[in-house]
């Protein structure tokens, strides 16, 4: 069941629900068991099962030569099925290639109380031992990476039936059907196998049964074989590499019937195999499946249907809920979103497959996405769907984290909260984050590199990234790995100074129990006319302020109105001035580039000894905290200073820009601009006699500087500062330059080694690696030493040393 509730009770979420089931017609007897898409809807003794089995797994798991050192590259499973007694009696015959030197032994998974009766390696006798569940088999010599051998062991018994029909022999309207369900362990209950769900391989599944029945499998028909006694062997191929968890047969007096996917250049079966007595009721409620593969493979969705030249199909079986099975998942009941859930994974959980069971969300959670994508993209869909059908599948607890940290068992990898519900919402706001046309590229350059291999969450990190062109380590470490969400209270104000109408506005998040969320949120203002427009800031903090140009009299501001972000409340309150300590940290709210377009999030804040003014810059699409100045007490002339300190998240190079508005009495001066990471830049009398200068009101770049990540004054910070020209007369009352803003505008990432920015590692560079080589496991003497950093394990030792020699020279 699906557990837990709000950790605040008082808490009222503006845009909660509670899961919806859909019965679209299904059986009632399925209803009661079809509590989620998930597969953690445990009764105790099955629960009992899997802790069973996985401490017999564990205690097992050292006499392995390990899953790494091989690689199953074919698997041909003759297996024959008996009902008068239930029974299998198979062989399993497996190409395998090594991928270490001196492998001597290879070790199959095998449920202990199924009879070996023959092994076999390259056609001869071989030995072998039988430890717990598995089976080490002896090799005829020693192999050498890259060399391959073949393996049969013919086997017989009665499966035992562990967790959700592993394999079972049941029955539907008195006749019999046999069934298999591997995810996630339970491949050895039934067949002689390697338990890696990252080593795939290509299959042949071949199936002898009586004749009456019809069987389905992976991949492709190639015949069925009438043979004595009353039965017909079914031959099966998959010629797509294959998961051994996604392996599946079942049988039974099926009614089947193929209707077409249209593609360019060609179209595909899609097959159904459907108890006789349920044929009526369930081909209305698969009327949209073709519908939905050719909605899902669009080019701006997912892309083809990656098993094109082969098939889909569902097989009913008795089980509840539903299993992807590649190319032919098998269903107990059909409604509509698990109709989609189960196809989608033929992109993400079949073609792709987790590498291992921590990262199951990126099968379960990307199929529960897709769900939300038919509903919106299905004929008379909408996003309004799209967003009824996450909001109805939000979690219903928040301390869990979508990275599986245990996988010990079955019912901790299944996760509905986290593994399949925030999974999906993780999606949904890193669609919002990186932008629509983003997203779906990246989907599409991440199945581009791990098609039909298995991949991790970084994986897909890095492929978001790569079309993104920014670090995004932020936002997967606090939504994939960090449990939590954000709770927001919110206040405003409006303000008008005679030119430009301003928003005022704080955000504070005030969950106790998680960390502070990082998350551009959208800011929908309503003005007195009825119009609406909404704009993004940037949110790091407990308590942040905001300055947003509008365009007239403010009604309401709401914070992220289209629920782009998996939260607690967000409550409108009193607007708050200031922190309660009095700290402020006003924000700018948008940095721009050299050509004036919006860089997102913004890169920095904004600090200085500055006096307020209610002037504001007039230049056009500036953002800023309201017009700042340095006041001055002498007489004639005078040096002040402030200092803009970024709020940079990740090293690199950055172009740096300041812009200022200038006051009637401002004479003749010398502003000059200072930073750590390289020169000085001086300008020269920029407002003669009190009239604005070339570069009052645009903004002028002061180069491109280096810039650790962190928020370090000594590290990452411009300051401003005006010396008067002597000679002239002075005002000492309204002696001031307008330091509006400032922007860091992201260029391109700071090369490992390259200290003095010059484009390459070079000898230079050696002094300050010397200054920075400190041992291991030891605090970066400076925050710049970031840089010699090689191996990333936050510390600079003689392995970063070796790096930086090799890197010599290097651009």
């Amino acid at each position: 069941m699906l557990s837990g509730g709000l950790r605040w009770l008082t808490v009222v979420v503006l845009v909660g629900a509670v899961p919806v089931l859909a019965d679209d017609g299904v059986d009632a007897r399925l209803l009661a068991k079809d509590i989620g898409e998930g597969k953690d809807e445990l009764c105790g003794h099955a629960r009992s099962l899997i802790a069973r089995f996985e401490r017999e797994q564990q205690g097992d798991s050292a006499l392995r030569e390990g899953y790494a050192d091989t690689d199953v590259i074919h698997c041909l499973l003759d297996l024959e099925v008996t009902l008068s007694p239930n029974s299998v009696i198979g062989t399993n015959t497996l190409d395998v290639a090594s991928r270490r030197d001196g492998l001597t032994q290879f070790t199959l998974d095998l449920r202990s109380n199924l009879t070996v009766d023959a092994v076999t390696v390259g056609g001869a006798a071989a030995t072998y031992t039988r430890p717990g569940h598995q089976l080490v088999i002896d090799l005829d010599r020693a192999y050498s990476v890259g060399e391959g051998f073949q393996v049969a062991v013919t086997y017989h018994g009665l499966p035992q039936n562990l967790n959700w029909g592993s394999f079972e022999f049941g029955s539907h309207n008195g006749t019999a059907i046999v069934a298999s369900l591997s995810e996630p362990y339970y491949a050895h209950t039934w067949w002689p196998c390697k338990e890696s769900i990252d080593d795939k391989f290509t299959m042949n599944m071949w199936v002898t049964a009586p004749s009456w029945m019809t069987v389905a499998s992976n991949g492709v028909l190639q015949g069925k074989d009438a043979l004595t006694g009353g039965r017909s062997r079914t031959r099966w191929h998959e010629g797509y590499p294959i998961s051994v968890y996604l392996v599946s047969v079942a049988m039974t007096n099926y009614t089947k019937w193929t209707e077409w996917c249209e593609y360019p250049g060609g179209s595909m079966p899609v097959e159904f195999y459907i108890y006789p007595e349920d044929v009526a009721t369930v081909q209305p409620l698969v009327a949209d499946l073709v519908t939905m593969i050719e909605t899902l493979s669009r080019p701006d969705v997912f892309g083809q249907y990656p098993f094109i030249e082969e098939k889909y199909g569902i097989a009913q079986f008795e089980w509840c809920c539903g299993m992807e099975h590649q190319t032919i998942t098998s269903q107990g009941s059909f409604p509509e979103r698990r109709n989609v859930h189960e196809m989608a994974h033929s992109w993400w959980g079949n073609s792709i497959t987790c590498l291992d069971w921590h990262h199951i969300w990126i099968n379960e959670g990307f199929a529960r996405y897709a769900e939300a994508l038919w509903f919106a993209l299905k004929p008379g869909g909408g996003h309004a769907q799209y967003l009824a059908h996450l909001q109805a599948y939000r979690p219903g607890s928040y301390g869990g984290t979508v990275y599986r940290y245990d996988v010990s068992t079955a019912d901790a990898i299944f996760s509905i909260d986290n593994a399949y519900n925030k999974g999906a919402w993780v999606l949904h706001m890193l669609r919002h984050v990186v932008g629509d046309a983003a997203f779906f590229d990246a989907l599409a350059v991440y199945r581009a590199a791990h098609e039909g291999r298995s991949a991790n969450t970084e994986d897909f990190r890095a492929a978001v990234e790569s079309v993104h062109g920014q670090d995004l380590d932020w936002f997967f470490q606090e939504w994939i790995y960090d449990p939590g969400v954000p709770y927001y209270r919110y206040g405003w104000r409006h303000e008008f100074d005679g030119l430009q109408h301003w928003l005022r506005l704080h955000v504070q998040q005030y969950q106790s129990s998680y960390r502070v969320f990082h998350m551009p949120i959208d800011v929908t203002v309503t003005y007195s006319g009825g119009a609406s427009e909404t704009q993004v800031i940037w949110n790091d903090q407990a308590w942040q302020w905001y300055t947003l140009p509008v365009t007239g009299d403010v009604s309401s501001v709401q914070l992220d109105g289209q629920t782009w972000i998996l939260r607690g409340a967000a409550d409108n309150t009193t607007y708050v001035d200031e922190l309660p300590s009095g700290d402020v940290h006003d924000v700018i709210v948008e940095s721009r580039d050299a050509a004036g377009a919006v860089t997102s999030p913004p890169t920095y804040i904004e600090e200085g000894d500055w006096f307020d003014s209610t002037i504001k810059s007039t230049m056009p699409g500036l953002v800023g905290t309201g017009s700042r100045w340095i006041a001055y007490e002498l007489p004639n002339s005078g040096t002040d200073n402030a200092t803009f300190v970024p709020a940079i998240t990740r090293p690199g190079r950055y172009e740096v820009y300041v812009t200022w508005d200038v006051g009637a009495n401002c004479y003749d001066a010398q502003y000059t601009i200072r930073h750590p990471h390289g020169p000085s830049v001086r300008l020269i009398d920029q407002i003669p006699d009190g009239v604005a200068g070339a570069n009052a009101n645009t903004w002028v770049s002061l180069g491109q500087y280096l810039f650790p990540a962190g928020q370090s004054e000594t590290d990452a910070s411009v300051n401003v500062s005006e010396t008067t020209v002597s000679g002239k007369p002075h005002s000492t009352w309204n002696q001031r330059v307008y330091a509006d803003a400032a922007l860091w505008s992201y260029v391109g990432p700071w090369p490992k080694g390259d200290a003095d920015a010059d484009g390459e590692v070079g000898a230079a560079d050696w002094p300050p690696l010397a200054d920075c080589l400190n041992g291991p496991d030891q605090a970066y003497a400076n925050p710049s030493c970031v840089i010699f950093d090689f191996d990333e394990d936050d510390d600079v030792d003689l392995p970063d040393a070796a790096a930086f020699s090799n890197a010599i020279g290097s651009l």
